[in-house]
């Protein structure tokens, strides 16, 4: 899907199953108050999709993929291109709950006041062989996965992070 000249509205609510079978979402530019990703809010299975040359330059919230990501599945992701906004910026998703990311990449640019390349506030989640190779350049706080990762849920479910890294 190529939205060059389009105006892309962000769908409010996703619940479902995106098979990206190796396709591109690209060319989306905002500017404006703020912008929660392609989906405001995303709640199901995604895998094999890929965004790229996004542009957002917001003057509040920022991210590429989602704002709000819960209880899914993220498989083979990648973003790409330039994410700005004046508090919480990050390539994939401002926060992240109940998930698994499985190849979750961030190739985007993230600038703000407080920048993840992956997410930044993440509760209960799963993280393997994600990795951010995007440059962040932040006012406050940066991180170059996640800003905020509480692992540990209770004594029969753990939450981790297993060969994630950052390159950027």
């Amino acid at each position: 899907l190529d939205f060059s000249g389009i105006t892309f509205e962000p769908i409010s609510i996703f619940e479902g199953v995106i098979f990206g079978n190796g396709h591109k979402i690209k060319n989306i530019s905002y500017i404006g108050t703020s912008f929660k990703g392609i989906f405001n809010t995303f709640s199901g299975y995604v895998e094999n999709l890929t965004i790229e040359n996004i542009y957002i330059n917001a003057t509040q919230d920022a991210s590429g993929f989602a704002g709000n990501i819960r209880a899914s599945k993220l498989i083979n992701i990648s973003v790409d291109g330039y994410i700005r906004g004046n508090t919480y910026v990050a390539g994939i998703a401002n926060d992240l709950k109940y998930s698994e990311l499985l190849n979750v990449q961030n190739h985007a640019t993230i600038e703000g006041d407080m920048c993840a390349g992956i997410s930044i506030n993440s509760n209960y989640n799963i993280a393997i062989k994600c990795a951010n190779y995007g440059e962040i350049n932040s006012t406050n706080i940066a991180a170059g996965l996640f800003y905020k990762f509480y692992g540990y849920k209770n004594h029969d479910t753990k939450y981790y992070i297993l060969e994630c890294f950052n390159y950027g």
